[in-house]
């Protein structure tokens, strides 16, 4: 396994740790946001991905545009979800951390981070991508919660975060007859099982501020080609950016990106919400290499 891929994953969890303790009451996202953006960038890598901040009943896929002004408030459940891209080598993992430490959640976090344990456990050569399914949403039902059924775990390969097939966090019909495959030496992928007060299902919420490259269209709107060739080029080692990456060189880089989604040249996120309002949600997750006796951690 190239070394690069251990690079990104360490440098992906050294960014969680970094932004951890910057989520504080009356600290804005976009001020973390930018600065563990930053952090990872002064290490010589780049984003794999914009920093993830979904909070309370959003599960995930969101981010702040360059606009944000929303701050964190005294218990929040908040969902960071971060990596590392060096040289189109990716790392992508999450936590979830309460803020101001009230300890008002803390069996909902134990529940997805036990469960990602747990889960990992059945990681191994010939095992079904299945196998890590059942005894994830098992603990997570043991602590009274439901499991987010249609979010997922997924492989990872180079200048991709998102690579097919997905890795379910629990069992139903579509996954049986469509997750059939098995885990091969050697794969590198994620689990990241959410848990939730609510439905156990999301739905489609506010604008995510989040993009991924999907298939180049080589539009001949002038401002619309530059937009692509613009995106294509600096975020082809990941596939994954915001908007407000945009800003510098774009005085309004949204429509424009939200154009290329029309034209499914990119596919722009919308935050990923419990169905049931007010609910919460927690996420843990990591990336693994399929080692030939199990699997090993890289962030």
């Amino acid at each position: 396994m190239p070394e690069k891929w251990k690079e990104a994953g360490r440098l992906s969890a050294e960014a969680l740790k970094f932004a951890a303790p910057l989520v504080k009451p009356g600290a804005r996202l976009l001020d973390v946001a930018e600065k563990t953006e930053r952090f990872v960038r002064k290490q010589g890598a780049d984003m794999a991905f914009p920093l993830v901040i979904s909070i309370n009943d959003v599960a995930c896929h969101y981010t702040p545009d360059a606009k944000c002004e929303r701050v964190f408030e005294r218990g929040d459940l908040v969902k960071l979800d971060t990596g590392a891209c060096i040289d189109g080598y990716v790392g992508d993992n999450a936590i979830t951390v309460e803020v101001g430490n009230g300890n008002e959640h803390t069996e909902l976090i134990k529940a997805s981070r036990e469960a990602l344990e747990t889960g990992l456990e059945g990681v191994r050569p010939g095992a079904p991508i299945l196998a890590p399914a059942a005894v994830m949403s098992n603990v997570i039902r043991s602590y009274g919660f439901r499991t987010i059924e249609n979010l997922t775990g997924h492989f990872v390969k180079r200048n991709r975060v998102h690579a097919s097939p997905f890795i379910p966090s629990t069992i139903n019909r579509w996954y049986i007859e469509n997750c059939k495959g098995q885990f091969e030496e050697g794969q590198i992928a994620t689990l990241e099982p959410f848990a939730s007060t609510g439905s156990g299902w999301i739905v489609d919420g506010i604008d995510g501020n989040l993009y991924e490259l999907f298939e180049r269209k080589w539009p001949k709107f002038e401002e619309l080609g530059r937009m692509e060739d613009f995106i294509y080029s600096r975020f082809g080692n990941s596939g994954l950016f915001t908007d407000r990456w945009c800003s510098k060189d774009f005085d309004h880089p949204k429509p424009l990106l939200k154009a290329l989604h029309k034209r499914r040249s990119v596919h722009a996120y919308t935050a990923s919400t419990e169905k049931v309002p007010g609910s919460l949600v927690s996420q843990a997750e990591v990336m693994f290499v399929v080692t030939s006796d199990g699997c090993e951690i890289l962030t």
